[in-house]
This record gives structure tokens, sequence and C-alpha cells, in this order.
């Protein structure tokens, strides 16, 4: 399902004229944005999330921008909600390649929800940090990229929840 829907944007990106006309493709829920420069060509590579996708567990994968290569990949668990939010949060290490973070708003553990956000490797792809919210916040469902907002030299994330109910404030941590 991932590599369609990359076909699809790819031909998208291709066809501007197809666009200007209002043609309507049907892609499914989830997350189409910057990955950041991930395979090192100098480059924005793709990122895709689909929350619950296959088998209801989300995934995100990043596809090279010159060649719609499958780069990598990083599946959830059945309904964690893995890949309801999903950004390049910037290079945090200074390897020079964007982590990409991933919030998990459903993630359960032992029958308690602990929704968090799992921030992955540019370079390697591994697991490098878990930020862990407060039930029943749904920590991670929203993430996005602020920049050096403090001028220490590395970009800041904010990862929000979900309200719980009508007039409940958000909390957003940075």
């Amino acid at each position: 399902m991932i590599t369609q829907t990359f076909t699809t944007v790819v031909s998208l990106l291709l066809a501007p004229a197809v666009l200007a006309q209002g043609v309507m493709v049907n892609l499914p829920p989830g997350v189409i944005t910057s990955a950041g420069d991930q395979d090192g060509d100098g480059r924005s590579d793709v990122l895709l999330a689909q929350p619950g996708g296959q088998n209801g567990s989300g995934s995100v994968a990043i596809h090279s921008s010159l060649t719609g290569q499958l780069l990598r990949t990083w599946t959830g668990q059945i309904g964690d909600d893995f890949g309801a939010a999903a950004i390049s949060a910037g290079d945090l290490d200074g390897d020079g390649r964007d982590e990409i973070a991933i919030g998990i708003p459903g993630y359960s553990q032992i029958g308690a929800q602990n929704s968090r956000v799992e921030l992955y490797s540019g370079a390697s792809g591994a697991l490098v940090r878990t930020l862990v919210g407060q039930p029943p916040d749904m920590f991670g469902r929203r993430l996005a990229n602020l920049g050096d907002v403090d001028l220490d030299g590395v970009d800041d994330l904010a990862v929000a929840g979900l309200a719980t109910s009508m007039g409940t404030t958000v909390p957003v941590r940075i």
C-alpha cells in the first residue's frame, strides 16, 4: 500500500497540469511530508505515514525523492495508531541526516496506555529516544518541528495530544 501511494504521489508531482484540472486521487489517510535528506543525495526525501494501515498496525516509510526507492520502513503494533503524526525532526545529533519523529498516541504496555513519540536516527533508522505522555492525553497525536527556538544549534520539537472533552486544554511539550 505504501509503495502504491508513493507511485501516485510521484505521478502527481510530475504532472502538475493534472492537478490544475482538479483530478481527485484516492490516497489513504495519513501523512505525506518531507523527510529531509535521508540518503545523502542532497535532496529532501518523502515521508509517508499511514496510521492503522495494513492489518490495523500503522507504518511510516521513507522513499528517495530522486529514484522512488524505499529507503526505510517502521511498523507499529495493532491498534496503537503508529504514525498518527510523523515529521522530520531536523538533525538532532549532528550527523548530517534529519531524525524522524513518529507519534504513537494509542501505544499501550501491559494494559496501561502510555502514548509516546519515538525518535529514529536519520543515518541508521535505529530508535534513539522515546518521549512518553500521561494517559489519557493521546501524546504524539500532533508534532511540529519548530526550528531552533532556544538558539542552542539544534531544532526543537513540539508534541501535543488531544483534549479529552470540550473545554479542556491540550498539553504541549517542547
